[in-house]
């Protein structure tokens, strides 16, 4: 995805460089998902990347800080935490650990119609009860290490 199509669906160009609660420079649009929209950030105190999750347009923000509220409460192995949330100008977001590695398009592209039963299949137990937890949940566009 580029960073206009990024840029587009959510806040404007002028959202690339910014730095959120004086800590994540916003510097790259990586991905979208049936939610949000997903931008790599620098973190100024640790020096590590970050994801800054960000909801679509069509995405209320009471629906958005809902649900990142719900996955803050969750607390496993196989689910990446929140480490922070705001919101700039008006629109909220949230601030999670970047996993390097493939994503969930990627795996689609690779394993077809079979990408959950896939996942299944190469996790252990406490994997598998975190996935049918977060399927039944009403947390569905989370993200899930792996």
């Amino acid at each position: 995805m580029t960073t206009s199509e990024c840029d587009d669906l959510r806040l404007g160009a002028g959202f690339l460089g910014q730095v959120l609660a004086d800590r994540y420079r916003i510097v790259a649009a990586m991905e979208q998902g049936g939610m949000g929209v997903i931008y790599r950030a620098w973190d100024l105190h640790a020096s590590r990347y970050n994801v800054v999750k960000i909801p679509k347009k069509n995405v209320s923000a009471e629906r958005f800080a809902r649900e990142m509220a719900m996955l803050g409460r969750i607390d496993h192995a196989h689910v990446v935490p929140i480490l922070a949330s705001g919101e700039l100008r008006g629109v909220p977001y949230a601030v999670m650990p970047y996993l390097a590695g493939g994503t969930s398009r990627s795996d689609v592209r690779k394993y077809g119609g079979n990408v959950f039963r896939h996942r299944l299949h190469s996790c252990g137990r406490g994997c598998r009860r975190s996935l049918a937890h977060l399927t039944t949940s009403t947390v569905r566009d989370s993200f899930i290490a792996m």
